[in-house]
């Protein structure tokens, strides 16, 4: 069940103990449905999918020195207007319980970091823009970029918090999907 309260989505249930990965799958098939409909200007929402194995299948062909395209990071277009988005980001998704962000502010270390870490690099190997969703229970969830991502889809003014030593900037998924998607390629 959704509440609106000053521009962020609160979801109210009730979080059974255990059940991780099958919360993990939820949260990612939710995801990629608002994503849907922000690519699409609220007219779909099934341009985009959880990644085979969750993004394992690429993971694994890239041990092997093969690219897998499209199928990199957890979430993947399964229709050319999702490409749109997914042509630019490696999108990790990471639901946890606690995701210590406290040692991200007073520390810049801590769980938030090594998975911003992990998705940097992850995205420079697929030679795109990360983009961490990252959802606490009881809390909204926040997408990370850094400030390509930012510029490429004009979310500046989105930004709840930055951490430029990390060159990453946190911002509520409930105010980027209320914007107009834009995702402007930067020339190389």
């Amino acid at each position: 069940m959704r509440e609106r309260d000053a521009g962020v989505v609160r979801y109210k249930q009730k979080v059974k103990p255990g059940g991780g990965k099958q919360k993990g799958s939820s949260f990612e098939r939710e995801l990629c449905r608002e994503l849907s409909l922000w690519v699409s200007d609220g007219k779909r929402d099934d341009l985009l999918w959880r990644s085979a194995i969750s993004g394992g299948r690429a993971t694994v062909r890239a041990k092997k020195g093969k690219i897998t395209a499209h199928q990199a990071g957890d979430i993947c277009a399964v229709h050319e207007l999702g490409h749109k988005l997914t042509n630019h980001f490696f999108i990790e998704c990471k639901a946890y319980k606690d995701l210590k962000a406290a040692t991200l502010v007073f520390h810049s270390s801590g769980t938030i970091v090594n998975f911003w870490n992990i998705c940097r690099e992850q995205a420079a190997t697929n030679d795109k823009a990360p983009m961490l969703v990252l959802r606490q229970n009881r809390f909204p969830t926040l997408i990370g970029l850094d400030m390509v991502g930012i510029d490429l889809l004009r979310q500046r003014r989105a930004i709840l918090c930055s951490f430029p030593m990390l060159d990453l900037h946190l911002l509520p998924l409930s105010l980027m999907v209320e914007s107009e998607f834009h995702c402007v390629p930067q020339s190389k």
